[in-house]
C-alpha cells in the first residue's frame, strides 16, 4: 500500500518514534566520535602525576596551574581508581555527563516527547560544536550537565531551592572560571526578582566550594588565577588584535554551525524584548524575566569569547552557550503545535546543510589568517573503517597507550605541543613551553610578536640564563633584576608549602611589590615598549 502523506506526517509526528530515533542517533554520534583534544593531555599528566605521588602539578618540580577546569581534573582523580587509566576515566566521565545531561532535561519539563525531539534533541544532533564537544576531553561535557542541573532547578523549585542554585553556579565555575559571566545575569535577576524570599545562609554556603578551591590555589600554587590565563592574555599585544581573532573565530563558528548561530542570535532578541513588553504593559511575567536574564547570560559569554579572541580550536568555547540556547527555546518556544515544532525541525535540518566542513572554512580568509583549526591533534577512541554506521572499531592504542613511568634523571628540554607529549612521556621530563601555558615566568614576559599570529598560541623569548636557572637552580647569568624576580616565583612555586616567608612572598607578590624588578628587567630589555 502505498505511503500517503497523511501516513508519513502521522509516523513523523508519533512522539516515541521520533523522540527515541533523535536520541539514539544524538548519542551513537557522540559516542561514535568520542575523541581527545590535544590540550585535554595537559590537565591529564596533572592527574597523572598526582596519582603516582608529584601533587597536583605538571612539570614535577614546582607547582603552577596549567589547567584551567579544577572540578573536572577532580573528577579524573575520583574516577582514576575504578578505570586504572585517565583516558579511560574521560570517556566515562563524557558520557556520563552526556546521559545526565538528556536526562535531566527530559525530567525537567512536561512537555511532550515530540517537543523534546524538535526543540532540543533535533539542534543538538545538527550542531557540531554539541556532537563534538561532548566529549573532546576537556571539560564542555560537565559545563552543559551543571547547566541543565541549574535548569532544572529554576523550573522545579525543589526544596533548599538557593542552596542548590549556588552550589551549582559554584561547582561551574569551579569547572570553568569564565563561566561567571553566564551565571552573573541570572543571579542578578533572581537576587532582584525575589529579593523579599532570599536565603542569604544557603547562599552563602553554596559557594563554598568555588571558596575554598580559590583559597587552596592561592595558598597550593601562589595565586588566584590558572597560569593559564596570563600565557594567554598578559601578551602586551594590542587589544585590537583579539578583537579581530574573536571575530574571525566567531565568523567560523557561525558558518560551521548555522543553526546554533540562529538560535543564539534569535534569543539574544527575542526574549528581552518579550520581557520588555511585559514590563511596558505593566504585567509581571517572572518566568519571561528569567528567560532574558539567560540569555542576556548568553549574550555576554559570547561577547566574551569575542574580547578574548576565541580560541585556536574550533567551536571549542561556544559549547555552553549552545546548550544554554537549547534549553532556552525548549522552556520558553512561543508556540504549542506539533505542526509548528516539526517545521522547527525541519528549518534546523535545513540550515544544517548550509554548515561548511573545516577545510571549506579555511578558504574564508578571515579564519585562515587567524589560523582557527578545525582540524586539531586529536586521540580517537574508534576507527571508522567503512561507510556503514556498523564498521567502527575500538582504536586499541588510544586505551592500552600509558605514560612512562620508568624512573630516570630529570631531563630539562624545550618543546611546544606539550599535551600528548607531556602526557605519555612521562613526570622525569621538565619541559619548558615557549607557549607559557605552564611557565610561570614566561608567563608574564610579553609576547615577541608585535601582533598576535594565533590567539591561545603566543610565544614568549626564553630569558638569558633561564635554561640554566630550571636545570641547575641558578640564576647568576640571569638579568639581576629578573634573577631577584624569579627567586620570588620560585619560592612560590618550589619553596615549603607552609614555610612563613613563602606565604608572605604569596601575599607580597600578589600586591605587586615586586612587580618593578619585572618592569625594570622589561625596560632593559624591550626599551621601546612601554611599560
Amino acid at each position: 500500500m502505498a505511503i500517503t502523506k497523511r501516513t508519513f506526517y502521522s509516523v513523523l509526528t508519533n512522539p516515541n518514534i521520533f523522540y527515541y530515533f533523535c536520541l539514539i542517533l544524538f548519542c551513537a554520534l557522540v559516542v561514535l566520535n568520542s575523541w581527545i583534544e590535544e590540550d585535554a593531555f595537559i590537565t591529564f599528566r596533572v592527574v597523572d602525576n598526582f596519582m603516582n605521588g608529584y601533587g597536583l602539578r605538571w612539570n614535577i618540580n614546582e607547582r603552577v596551574q596549567s589547567y584551567t577546569n579544577p572540578l573536572w581534573m577532580l573528577l579524573h582523580i575520583s574516577a582514576h581508581p575504578l578505570t586504572g587509566s585517565v583516558v579511560q576515566s574521560t570517556f566515562l566521565l563524557s558520557w556520563l555527563c552526556l546521559a545526565g545531561t538528556l536526562l535531566v532535561v527530559r525530567y525537567t519539563f512536561e512537555f511532550s516527547l515530540l517537543r523534546h525531539a524538535a526543540l532540543f534533541l533535533v539542534p543538538l544532533l545538527v550542531s557540531p560544536t554539541l556532537t563534538l564537544f561532548f566529549t573532546s576531553g576537556l571539560e564542555t561535557p560537565l559545563l552543559n550537565f551543571l547547566f541543565v542541573c541549574f535548569g532544572f532547578v529554576l523550573i522545579r523549585l525543589p526544596s533548599h531551592y538557593w542552596l542548590w542554585l549556588s552550589i551549582l553556579t559554584s561547582a561551574s565555575i569551579c569547572c570553568r572560571l569564565d563561566a561567571v559571566i553566564l551565571y552573573t545575569p541570572i543571579w542578578m535577576h533572581l537576587l532582584y526578582e525575589y529579593r523579599r524570599s532570599l536565603n542569604l545562609r544557603d547562599i552563602i554556603v553554596g559557594t563554598i566550594p568555588i571558596q575554598a578551591w580559590m583559597l587552596f590555589s592561592l595558598f597550593y600554587y601562589g595565586f588566584f588565577l590558572p597560569n593559564t590565563a596570563l600565557a594567554k592574555l598578559n601578551t602586551g599585544l594590542p587589544l585590537l588584535d583579539y578583537l579581530r581573532s574573536g571575530i574571525a573565530y566567531t565568523v567560523d563558528f557561525l558558518v560551521a554551525d548555522p543553526w546554533s548561530g540562529v538560535l543564539i542570535s534569535a534569543a539574544a532578541i527575542y526574549f528581552p524584548l518579550c520581557a520588555w513588553k511585559s514590563y511596558r504593559q505593566g504585567v509581571s511575567q517572572a518566568n519571561s524575566n528569567t528567560a532574558a536574564a539567560i540569555s542576556i547570560g548568553i549574550t555576554l559569554y559570547c561577547c566574551y569569547i569575542i574580547y578574548i579572541g576565541g580560541y585556536q580550536l574550533s567551536l571549542r568555547m561556544n559549547s555552553l552557550p549552545c546548550i544554554a540556547t537549547c534549553w532556552l527555546w525548549l522552556w520558553r518556544f512561543p508556540i504549542s503545535s506539533n505542526s509548528k515544532y516539526i517545521c522547527y525541525a525541519m528549518a534546523a535540518l535545513g540550515i544544517y546543510h548550509f554548515a561548511l566542513t573545516s577545510e571549506e572554512r579555511w578558504k574564508i580568509p578571515l579564519i585562515a589568517n587567524h589560523l582557527i583549526s578545525g582540524k586539531p591533534m586529536a586521540q580517537y577512541l574508534f576507527n571508522k573503517t567503512g561507510t556503514s554506521w556498523f564498521d567502527y572499531s575500538v582504536n586499541t592504542g588510544t586505551i592500552t597507550h600509558q605514560p612512562d613511568h620508568t624512573p630516570k634523571k630529570l631531563k630539562v628540554l624545550v618543546r611546544r605541543g606539550i599535551g600528548q607529549h607531556g602526557y605519555y612521556n612521562g613526570p622525569f621530563e621538565i619541559i619548558i613551553d615557549p607557549l607559557a601555558l605552564s611557565e610561570p615566568l614566561l608567563s608574564r614576559l610579553p609576547s615577541n610578536n608585535p601582533h598576535l599570529l594565533r590567539v591561545g598560541h603566543i610565544a614568549r623569548d626564553i630569558p638569558n640564563g633561564y635554561l640554566e636557572a630550571v636545570e641547575k637552580g641558578t640564576t647568576q647569568n640571569m638579568s639581576a633584576p629578573l634573577s631577584h624576580y624569579y627567586k620570588k616565583l620560585q619560592l612560590i612555586t618550589q619553596g615549603e608549602l607552609c614555610n612563613p616567608e613563602r606565604l608572605m612572598t604569596i601575599i607580597r607578590f600578589n600586591l605587586g611589590e615586586y612587580d618593578h624588578l619585572l618592569n625594570q628587567y622589561l625596560r632593559e630589555t624591550y626599551p621601546k615598549t612601554k611599560h
